[in-house]
């Protein structure tokens, strides 16, 4: 075989490599967004907090523009309540709604959130003035249970069950009163 050949050859075997590799390693963002998300998870649940927010937050990263991003926000601002950097978790579980305002244990926390940070009657306000998106009944009504007005809530959240009925967040709304009745 001539030096022409193996040079070739040898060209040849590198570029099949190369090829093989490249296609076989190739960086999925979105399965180490999920990756590092699982991993803040086990953290929270091991109470290392600096641990957890480091893992969420490159989750967030690696996956900035994805639907599944909200879950990673809101895990975010739960590791922030636990630490009470009520602010912080305010912010969090707004991005989460902002990017999916369509799963209500997002308000439910939220709203905590606001009882925790003592601006109830401002954000309740603020919904009030709001009243040309349905999704801001589930603000005013969980803000009034908080208040300790649990009828006026209810009937809030009751209403928004009725005017939308199709929704995909009107099922964990009725399982939500379902727990509220039971208590």
């Amino acid at each position: 075989m001539s030096l022409k050949h193996k040079i070739l050859s040898l060209f040849i075997l590198c570029s099949c490599v190369f090829c093989f590799c490249a296609s076989s390693d190739t960086l999925d963002a979105g399965k180490n967004a999920t990756l590092h998300n699982n991993l803040g998870i086990n953290y929270l649940k091991e109470n290392n907090y600096v641990g957890a927010i480091k893992e969420f937050q490159i989750a967030i990263q690696l996956n900035p523009k994805s639907q599944v991003t909200a879950t990673y926000y809101y895990n975010l601002g739960m590791v922030y309540t636990r630490l009470r950097k009520y602010n912080d978790a305010k912010s969090c579980y707004e991005m989460a709604l902002k990017i999916n305002p369509l799963y209500f244990r997002y308000y439910v926390d939220t709203v905590k959130t606001y009882k925790a940070l003592n601006i109830l009657d401002k954000e309740l306000k603020k919904h009030l003035k709001e009243k040309g998106n349905p999704l801001n009944d589930l603000y005013i009504g969980l803000i009034y249970i908080e208040q300790g007005k649990k009828s006026i809530g209810i009937t809030t959240l009751d209403n928004f069950c009725a005017n939308e009925p199709n929704l995909m967040i009107t099922d964990g709304v009725r399982t939500y009163l379902n727990q509220m009745s039971k208590n």
